[in-house]
């Protein structure tokens, strides 16, 4: 049993993790965000962390060596994992989110904290320590005597990052045991260099040889929504993805900076009734990084759209700093960046990732790729 927990980066790591050990020949089960997967087989995933019925049911049914299994804050809280002992837990990071649900970034810190209490005797824990809640949880489970396996850019690191400012951030050179270790991803950003590590730190422990952990992350193909890349005709590059934290967006302008790109367009939106303490956070980070943002609505949930646009007008007018315009309807976002975008530039397109529209938009698309690909053609046939 393999369980991962974070802000950013849960999905990504937890299905690097099942590339690899299916490449070494194990038969691998995964819970999380977009999809369950058990014997081979695909079933629709509601939560991050199934209800505790819904979990044990998956589990009995089961006939796989190994369990991967992303376990949110929310499922922590309402004990949806009780009765679940883990041999591995994975910490990845964590950021000003669901802070609707979560009083504080204590309070949130503290339910993450959780899931290392399921670990079985003599577990593993593997745990970032390059933000402030990596190094803090370190030290509780010190106090617990549990074993911990760090990595970061710091020396004190049992997995020491040595290169992580490279400017292509697909290649990675990790200290280890007075021994050097080459990672090299198809996953490009920094972000993904960590998810990268912690996969393989955790195949490293269930006895996989690092050469062979090497080779399966080169053929690793990617994870549907996150940093999803399409080339347009007009040479132009569109990233979907799912960050909806500023740190998760910060590393996807910064990484689109990085590969050159001549003009950022960032398009993302807000979820109505949903964590409105992170907008402002998230806005300065765009402004900050982006050439032009363009504000647009996530889910509108129980939101009316008149509402919500002049809560995106507000944030706009006050901290836009002349960057940003605002579209509501999404497909109508994606087509004007689209439409005025050139070769060299990058359209970032962050908050939805690999789900559904709630919402009937002017294209007749449903998810943000879906959309990118529809305007696409629709310009390749304009130009013909």
């Amino acid at each position: 049993m393999i369980g991962i927990t974070g802000t950013n980066g849960k999905t990504t790591t937890s299905f690097m993790i099942k590339h690899i050990l299916e490449s070494n020949g194990y038969t691998c089960s995964l819970f999380g965000t977009i999809q369950n997967m058990i014997n081979g087989e695909v079933c629709d995933s509601k939560n991050t962390t199934p209800g505790s019925l819904v979990l044990q049911r998956l589990l009995s049914e089961s006939k796989d060596e190994i369990v991967i299994m992303e376990v949110s804050s929310h499922g922590l809280s309402q004990f949806r994992i009780e009765g679940i002992t883990f041999d591995i837990c994975l910490f990845t990071n964590l950021d000003h989110e669901h802070l609707d649900y979560h009083d504080t970034m204590e309070d949130y810190f503290q339910t993450k904290l959780l899931l290392f209490d399921y670990l079985r005797e003599n577990g593993h824990a593997i745990v970032n320590t390059d933000n402030q809640w990596g190094k803090k949880l370190v030290g509780k489970l010190h106090d617990k005597k549990i074993v911990v396996h760090t990595l970061g850019q710091s020396e004190s690191n049992q997995f020491q990052i040595l290169d992580l400012n490279i400017k292509c951030a697909t290649l990675v050179h990790v200290a280890e045991e007075e021994e050097m270790v080459e990672l090299s991803s198809p996953m490009i950003g920094v972000h993904n260099m960590y998810n990268t590590i912690m996969a393989y730190i955790t195949a490293k422990l269930l006895g996989i040889k690092k050469e062979f952990i090497s080779q399966a992350v080169k053929r690793f193909k990617g994870v549907k929504g996150r940093f999803e890349m399409v080339s347009l005709h007009n040479q132009a590059t569109v990233i979907v993805d799912y960050a909806h934290t500023a740190d998760a967006i910060y590393h996807c302008l910064t990484t689109a900076k990085k590969f050159g790109a001549k003009r950022i367009i960032h398009i993302f939106g807000f979820r109505g009734d949903r964590d409105e303490s992170k907008r402002q956070g998230i806005i300065k980070v765009s402004t900050e990084l982006s050439d032009q943002f363009i504000l647009t609505v996530d889910d509108l949930n129980t939101v009316p759209l008149n509402e919500m646009m002049g809560i995106l007008n507000k944030l706009n007018n006050d901290y836009g700093n002349n960057k940003g315009i605002v579209l509501p309807d999404r497909t109508e976002a994606i087509k004007w960046a689209i439409e005025n975008s050139e070769q060299g530039d990058w359209i970032i397109i962050t908050g939805k990732g690999h789900e559904l529209y709630k919402q009937s938009f002017r294209v007749p698309s449903h998810t943000d790729k879906e959309t990118v690909l529809y305007i696409e053609n629709e310009e390749k046939r304009s130009s013909m």
